[in-house]
């Protein structure tokens, strides 16, 4: 405890000790307080000088009570951590916002103030994640990680988020991001957890693809969300813009025809002409706008392929299939572009095409390991096909339905998910398992279905998140992204209660807040507030040489 800090509780524990004599005995002389608190009679009249000095409004008396001080300091705790910590709210309108509520009287809140009391939460915050993950132990090493980088004027910063649990390992700024530097802060951090990765998704970035065949060891998939991305960077802006151009072309000839009819309603013929022109401008707006539904529909199918299951028939699909699958919607996506004239000149089909056997690998890899883990459990060969036909379906299309927030892909998982529950019910070995050996399998298979990843967009999430703040106009520090890191990990729940700490590890943690305001030092008391100094320009004083 610093000497700053020792003086700090020497002085509260003073007043709260002559405020509660003097409300305990009623008011008496400064003597006899001084003889009752044990106390000098110039301290006690200092105490009692400062005491009303600090009684200002209707609602003082109450922070000089225990009750009151314990709020006190819960009210600034939490203050400081949601608004300057999570949502980078500055000193400044954090200063002001204390001088309205009028606490000011009774804690030191000047700008200079709250920025050190900042500082020093972000180094316990970081104090507290090293901690935890000193005793804790992940159930489960092997893991499935996405890696991504993002920029910040002159500030890089390498993210590797754990996928299943949205635990993020690292959040670091880097010099570079060549393949050296991403595999040593990589493999250095999933040594100290004691984790390895099975599976890693990222873009097609040449360090991170090498970072998962040598560094990690593992077969690299390919990002669902940034191949998609590619291919709305080709079609969607031109297929947009031409059903504009076609729609006010419409417009235009609605309103010659308006304008001719209003001049010269008796012209039958240019009458005819400019009916023929809407028509026409009619039936070009309308092949615009099928072409552009077909290709929302190929977006949305090539989507739906990267299933280990068929969403319509729910049989369990290999890589090849996937694979095929998706050669055929790309030939799709070429024959439309080649009908409405779209040229390819940055050649992101061709970039599609070859991210294609990638993305199969999702179905390919994760399939592979679920047929490990049931051959290594030695159980019956029937109960492994009910496992993966029947228990499977039902987990993995109830935890995509529950996921997505769109209302077409939400119909179409929540009608494989019927299909496949009709189908687990119909089964006669459902009616013969014991209901604890149905738990467990249910269990398992939801723990498996979680590895299922096939697109880093929680990644790019994390990424948009820190970018907001970052544009504030304030910048990020190290230690402020170190904070952000320990909150996003140990302070955001889900509505079921669990953080991603607590997912990875499979144990509680205190919670993060409470932990915080225990660690907290005492609130920094209130200082007068040196007065505007007026400058006369008329006075004119020499300063000595």
């Amino acid at each position: 405890m610093t000497k700053k800090t020792s003086v700090t509780q020497s002085i509260r524990a003073g007043s709260q000790l002559v405020i509660t004599t003097m409300c305990a005995f009623g008011y008496q002389s400064i003597r006899q307080l001084a003889e009752q608190c044990h106390r000098s009679k110039s301290s006690v009249h200092r105490h009692l000088q400062a005491y009303k000095r600090r009684n200002q409004y209707s609602e003082s008396y109450f922070w000089e009570t225990e009750e009151g001080s314990a709020f006190l300091r819960r009210l600034c705790g939490a203050t400081l951590y949601l608004f300057g910590l999570k949502h980078h709210v500055g000193a400044d309108q954090l200063s002001e916002y204390f001088r309205l509520l009028r606490i000011d009287t009774h804690v030191g809140v000047s700008p200079s103030a709250l920025r050190q009391w900042v500082r020093e939460l972000e180094q316990q915050l970081a104090e507290f994640q090293q901690a935890q993950e000193a005793s804790a132990h992940c159930p489960e090493p092997e893991r499935t990680v996405a890696m991504d980088e993002t920029f910040f004027s002159q500030m890089m910063v390498l993210v590797m988020m754990d996928l299943p649990s949205r635990y993020i390992l690292l959040e670091e700024p880097a010099d570079d991001r060549c393949y050296d530097t991403w595999k040593t802060r990589a493999c250095g951090r999933l040594d100290a957890l004691g984790l390895t990765v099975r599976h890693a998704v990222s873009d097609r970035a040449k360090a991170l693809i090498k970072l998962s065949l040598t560094g990690f060891q593992c077969q690299p998939g390919a990002d669902l969300f940034h191949a998609q991305y590619d291919l709305s960077r080709w079609l969607s802006l031109p297929l947009g813009r031409a059903t504009k151009t076609l729609a006010d072309s419409l417009e235009t000839a609605r309103k010659q025809l308006t304008k001719h009819q209003k001049k010269a309603p008796c012209n039958s013929d240019e009458t005819a002409h400019f009916e023929a022109e809407i028509r026409r401008a009619e039936q070009a707006h309308q092949d615009c706008l099928e072409a552009q539904t077909a290709y929302h529909q190929h977006q949305q199918a090539i989507s739906d392929l990267v299933h280990p299951f068929d969403p319509a028939s729910g049989i369990a699909q290999d890589q090849s299939t996937v694979l095929a699958a998706l050669q055929c919607e790309s030939e799709a996506l070429e024959t439309l572009a080649e009908e409405r004239l779209i040229n390819d000149p940055k050649g992101y089909l061709e970039k599609f095409r070859k991210q294609m056997d990638d993305l199969s690998q999702h179905v390919g890899v994760w399939w592979l390991w679920i047929n490990t883990l049931l051959e290594d459990g030695a159980s019956d060969p029937a109960q492994h096909h009910w496992v993966k036909n029947r228990m499977m379906p039902v987990v993995y299309w109830h935890d995509r339905m529950e996921q997505t927030r769109k209302k077409e892909p939400r119909r179409l998982y929540q009608s494989a998910w019927k299909k496949a529950l009709q189908a687990y019910r119909d089964d006669p070995l459902t009616q013969r398992l014991p209901e604890a050996q149905i738990q467990h399998w249910q269990q398992w298979c939801e723990n498996k279905v979680k590895h299922f990843q096939r697109a880093s967009s929680v990644v790019e999430g994390r990424n948009g998140c820190l970018a907001q703040l970052y544009h504030n106009g304030r910048g990020l520090t190290p230690t402020r992204l170190k904070a952000l890191t320990v909150i996003h990990n140990y302070g955001i729940r889900q509505p079921d209660g669990s953080t991603p700490a607590s997912r990875l590890f499979g144990q509680e943690f205190p919670d993060l807040f409470e932990w915080l305001l225990t660690e907290m030092k005492p609130l920094p008391l209130p200082r007068k507030r040196r007065g505007r100094k007026i400058s006369n320009p008329l006075i004119f004083k020499e300063c000595p040489g």
